[in-house]
């Protein structure tokens, strides 16, 4: 009796500890133009319709190096000063590198007002844009932007009257799938933003 109890135990803790793990990443396997979250995402905490951060706040205040290093996943990032960062006017922009090379810089501009025409403009400069879905924003497209003759991987988000570009080079970070992880920067910063 015991032997079938523990064997009964023993199926239903590999049962059990194989419920909740994301599913195996297909990318590629569709080409479709438009992303979705997986039905496995957690729960969005409740969010202000309003950025709660105190006026004149930076990508610093919102963001520490240990959640991107988290994102990224690497180590031994530290903030990079950008110098167009212009937190007074509305358009904080900040950026994490790895400490060693500039060209790791994970950056993140804000434009916090005249959002649908902020994004508008930068759409743009925005090659091979693909749709990409969330209850956490109005629109949102993922795909590369060209600076200084690097690629970079880059999200293009609206919420509201606020506008959130993401971006990261792709040649430093390859092993990285792109919308993935500039969905979930995006979805951590609105997270620190728009926090109650």
């Amino acid at each position: 009796m015991s032997r079938v109890l523990l064997i009964v135990v023993a199926l239903l803790v590999t049962v059990l500890a194989g419920c909740g793990e994301k599913p195996a990443d297909n990318a590629g396997a569709d080409s479709t133009a438009v992303a979705t979250d997986t039905p496995d995402t957690p729960e969005t905490p409740a969010l202000s319709e309003t950025i709660t951060l105190p006026a004149g706040w930076e990508i610093n205040d919102a963001l520490t190096p240990a959640e991107v290093e988290a994102v990224m996943g690497r180590t031994g990032f530290q903030p990079w000063a950008e110098t167009l960062s212009d937190p007074a006017a509305g358009k904080p922009q900040g950026s994490f590198y790895d400490g060693q090379l500039a060209a790791s810089c994970v950056n993140f501009l804000v434009y916090c007002a005249e959002g649908q025409s902020n994004y508008d403009r930068v759409l743009a400069f925005v090659q091979n844009p693909v749709e990409v879905q969330n209850e956490m924003w109005d629109q949102a497209v993922t795909g590369e932007m060209t600076d200084t003759g690097s690629t970079l991987a880059a999200i293009l988000v609206r919420r509201g009257d606020v506008c959130i570009r993401i971006r990261y080079n792709v040649e430093i970070y390859p092993e990285l799938d792109r919308t993935a992880t500039l969905t979930t920067l995006a979805e951590l910063l609105i997270n620190r933003l728009y926090a109650q």
